[in-house]
């Protein structure tokens, strides 16, 4: 886990159990990291962080890097949900 900036792919299909605060039992979800992708197994807020479990390790980021989507891979989401 080196770098701040990470790739995440999404399967055809994204499944899990929502509750309180978590996500669990996440299937569909991938980080890569270094060379390889690893399935993201839950996710947790606790207060202003958010925490990323892949396996038996995790990392935390504060809830405000999230606040806005990035585009994926130069695609501009925003004119298509404009015409809606």
């Amino acid at each position: 886990m080196l770098a701040r900036t990470w790739l995440v792919r999404y399967g055809a299909r994204i499944a899990g159990a929502a509750a309180s605060g978590r996500l669990t039992s996440l299937q569909g979800v991938y980080v890569k990291v270094l060379f390889v992708w690893l399935p993201v197994g839950e996710v947790d807020r606790s207060g202003d962080t958010l925490s990323f479990y892949i396996g038996p390790v995790s990392t935390s980021f504060p809830l405000s890097d999230f606040a806005h989507s990035p585009h994926c891979r130069g695609y501009d989401h925003l004119p298509a949900a404009a015409a809606l």
